[in-house]
């Protein structure tokens, strides 16, 4: 092949041809081949490393894509010469039976073969290279964004020097069309293990790589450290303009990317603890989704991560401030640990001093409305809304009790611990939490009878608890707040007395217990702020999600209007 493309550049062939699909010239094919003699036979007679294809690649791009390496060559490398000892077979008067020889190292002969042959290095010495490694592709991407992806040292070292100092100062800070320089691009193909290399990094830094510069989504190469992107997941509109993507649609896709949090756990301190290293590094930051490196340490379960970024943060202060910090979904770091259940980082946040009192923006998804039309070939239609709910009631909800425990410790509301419990069914648990109340610790008694921000007692949680019905535990505990002080006529913000939410659930077991106590009798004709009694509270839910099926609600009907005890007023019109 190199004979024959030496026979057509004699013979006047053009240099400048481009082939009909990607318009590529014979020095990209050469660059990809690596082959040092075409390669240098083709610049000999006039290619040019400045020659673009229909993405933008020069010839270098081709090289590095194609991820040809070159040989190591370490620091000091064929300085010494080192001597070798070899004990002669036989010795006489006029030797000491050895031999002392300085021998070059053989592996450095075989380098020296190799670098003969890379044709990668014979385009790094050509007199336009330095120009040539600093040219963009149609994403805005030279060939060293490429080679810091592909993490190789050596070439990416090359590439830097054959740039000079200050050409590859720009190439390095040079952003892609998403704002990311080769930093990110390194940093992104990281490993997240404690054995990560941090050597391209520093090779980049080294340069004058500006480790506080945000991308499109505001990611630092800090946040990418923590949660990559996958960097090949969208198609780019210029490449693929049949799909008419514009930049904009790109980045919303791709900002949808950052909400995904992967199940593994990683921990990728190596890389980590030399970026916050620069004082300069703005730890604090956030990205488009509201996320700081330490939102992201903790979703993804880096517990030394989360340490080593406290500890960069320095003062109480600073840490206080960035665990306080919350995302876009209302989320601070301790937050996104508790949502996605890693335990050790809960316990370095809570030994840290992070607030037990923030909320997860939990969906949940319930039946539609008896009333809404069914699609065809579907089964019955649900909603999906999204509620607030303790890091408690999550703990709960998953079994987590190590979790439930060391809340409690960092001072988390008992009285909202109690109730959390009893909104996931989890009566025994509520019960148990009673024991320290009862000691007169955290409070007392005196704590069961403060109300929700929804003006809720515990009456009205229990009887809201679709999970709970009225057996002998549920008695116990409904008369341990009677005893406490709780009120069966307190209402909530909607106006609502427990017996309405009794009624709705068809506990008629706990709403005889609730008529009976003080202040219950006559409470089936109390309204709330939509005039609506129990019973009328109850018949309306038959349109609505989660009401009862009609035989209970029939029964709760005939409850309500044959009850020896009640006096239902039929003249009650609601507002």
């Amino acid at each position: 092949m190199t004979t024959m493309a030496h026979l057509l550049l004699d013979h006047g062939a053009r240099i400048d041809c481009v082939s009909a699909a990607k318009r590529e010239t014979p020095l990209h094919f050469a660059l990809r081949l690596n082959n040092a003699v075409l390669v240098d036979a083709l610049l000999s007679h006039g290619a040019s490393l400045f020659a673009q294809d229909t993405r933008g690649y020069t010839p270098l791009h081709a090289a590095v894509i194609a991820r040809h390496a070159i040989p190591a060559t370490e620091a000091h490398s064929g300085q010494v010469a080192y001597a070798v000892v070899t004990k002669r077979a036989t010795f006489s008067s006029e030797n000491t039976g050895f031999s002392v020889e300085l021998e070059r190292n053989a592996e450095e002969e075989q380098d020296d073969a190799r670098v003969g042959k890379s044709g990668v290095l014979v385009a790094l010495q050509d007199g336009n290279a330095a120009s040539a490694v600093t040219i963009c592709d149609r994403k805005n991407r030279s060939p060293v964004h490429f080679e810091a992806r592909y993490r190789n040292l050596e070439l990416l070292r090359a590439l830097l020097q054959a740039a000079g100092p200050t050409a590859a100062k720009l190439a390095v800070d040079q952003p892609d069309d998403l704002g990311r320089t080769p930093l990110h691009y390194a940093v992104n193909s990281a490993a997240v293990n404690a054995e990560a290399s941090f050597t391209i990094e520093r090779l980049l830094l080294d340069h004058g790589a500006n480790g506080n510069m945000a991308d499109a989504f505001g990611s630092l190469p800090l946040h990418l450290a923590l949660l990559k992107v996958n960097l090949d997941l969208f198609k780019n509109h210029l490449d693929n303009a049949e799909d008419g993507e514009s930049d904009c649609e790109n980045k919303k896709r791709q900002s949808l990317q950052l909400r995904r949090i992967p199940s593994e756990r990683s921990d990728p301190v190596e890389t980590v603890s030399n970026l916050v290293a620069d004082p300069d590094v703005d730890i604090m930051a956030q990205d488009s989704m509201g996320h700081t490196p330490l939102h992201l340490a903790a979703a993804t379960g880096a517990f030394v991560c989360v340490s080593t970024l406290l500890t960069a943060l320095g003062d109480s202060d600073a840490q206080k401030k960035a665990m306080a910090m919350q995302n876009i979904n209302g989320f601070t770091p301790l937050g996104l640990a508790v949502l996605h259940k890693r335990l050790t980082v809960i316990m370095t946040l809570l030994r840290s001093g992070s607030e037990v009192d923030g909320k997860l923006r939990m969906e949940f998804s319930s039946a539609a409305s008896r009333d809404a039309a069914p699609k065809e070939n579907s089964g019955m239609q649900r909603t999906r809304t999204l509620k607030l709910r303790s890091y408690f009631y999550h703990a709960v909800s998953h079994g987590l009790t190590g979790v439930c425990h060391m809340l409690l410790s960092a001072k988390f509301s008992r009285r909202q611990a109690i109730e959390d419990a009893i909104r996931y069914g989890q009566l025994q648990l509520a019960n148990n939490l009673l024991g320290v109340l009862q000691a007169g610790g955290d409070g007392g008694l005196e704590t069961l009878k403060q109300t929700n921000v929804k003006g809720e007692t515990l009456l009205h949680s229990l009887a809201k608890s679709h999970q709970i019905g009225f057996n002998a535990l549920a008695q116990k505990f409904a008369w341990v707040l009677i005893g406490a002080g709780v009120c069966v006529e307190t209402r909530d913000r909607k106006g609502n007395i427990a017996l309405h939410y009794a009624a709705k659930r068809g506990n008629t077991l706990f709403m005889d217990f609730l008529h009976h106590q003080r202040g219950g009798q006559g409470s089936e004709n109390h309204v709330n702020k939509r005039g609506e009694t129990p019973l009328l509270f109850t018949l309306k839910q038959i349109h609505r999600a989660g009401g009862l099926a009609e035989d209970a609600m029939l029964a709760t009907f005939c409850y309500f209007m044959e009850h020896p005890l009640f006096s239902i007023d039929d003249n009650v019109v609601d507002v």
